[in-house]
């Protein structure tokens, strides 16, 4: 099963430049994961589930934290933090700056993380 998050925008303090240090950007993510279909799905029972709804929010959280300088530094954060659920097999994780380079829809990093 793969869950999916499409065009998530959330603000964070991110940048190395001066100006990008004086206020929250605009963030577009792109999630999918890989992730274990539970013994007993047919129950039908949320829990059982890696929850999109708690993995938006989870990024979100880690977004509006401490500045970070680099996209790819919180990447790998988001990455970590959430294959720490054993549910999920694979990320593929893409942030986009939408106002990074002039004369461009996005500047960003994708990162694909498979489980240890």
């Amino acid at each position: 099963m793969r869950i999916l998050i499409n065009e998530l925008r959330v603000m964070a303090r991110i940048g190395v430049y001066q100006h990008e240090k004086l206020n929250p950007q605009e963030l577009i993510i792109n999630f999918s994961a890989d992730v274990t279909e539970p013994d007993g799905w047919q129950k039908d029972d949320l829990s059982q589930w890696v929850c999109y709804e708690t993995v938006a929010r989870q990024i979100t959280e880690m977004c509006s934290g401490e500045h970070i300088e680099l996209l790819e530094t919180m990447a790998i954060h988001i990455a970590e933090k959430l294959m720490q659920d054993k549910r999920i097999l694979k990320i593929h994780l893409r942030i986009e700056k939408p106002r990074a380079i002039e004369n461009s829809k996005s500047a960003g990093v994708e990162l694909i993380r498979n489980a240890l």
